[in-house]
């Protein structure tokens, strides 16, 4: 695997798992949990 595909998986992994622990909290927070 040569750097730019390394870099570009990075750029769609970071944010997809950022947005990923985004909708837990969201989902914790509708749902009243402490």
């Amino acid at each position: 695997m040569d750097l730019t595909q390394m870099v570009l998986m990075l750029a769609i992994f970071i944010p997809s798992l950022v947005l990923h622990e985004f909708a837990h909290a969201i989902t914790a927070t509708a749902l009243g949990d402490p």
